[in-house]
């Protein structure tokens, strides 16, 4: 019988964490201070995807995503999971869920959480 102690679970649990990390997908954000319909079709027009990262104890932040759709159904088939780049600073974030157009396919809006 094995006694583990407790920094060596910590040293297993960082190598997963590093582990995922090194396989998910960076997709760079920044923070946007327009809202509303006329900004969202104009910021789609220009190839970005707006969304919002929903934050418990925060109120959510608007975001504009700067992704091709390819990378974005990429990291919705692979766990949803993904590092944001937002600010200079990266954290890994869940999709919460995904807006489609029903005719062309494309990204709407996406919501994301943090992890």
């Amino acid at each position: 019988m094995s006694v583990e102690t407790v920094s060596d679970k910590k040293e297993v649990v960082k190598d997963n964490v590093d582990d995922l990390l090194a396989k998910c997908i960076k997709i760079k954000a920044e923070l946007r201070s327009e809202s509303g319909k006329g900004v969202a079709r104009r910021l789609r027009r220009d190839g970005k995807i707006p969304g919002n990262i929903l934050q418990t104890t925060k109120a959510s932040k608007s975001v504009l995503i700067e992704l091709e759709s390819a990378l974005l159904k990429k990291a919705w088939n692979s766990g949803r999971t993904f590092i944001l780049e937002l600010n200079g600073s990266s954290r890994l974030v869940k999709m919460q869920e995904l807006q489609i157009t029903p005719v062309k396919r494309t990204p709407l809006h996406v919501d994301l959480m943090y992890v």
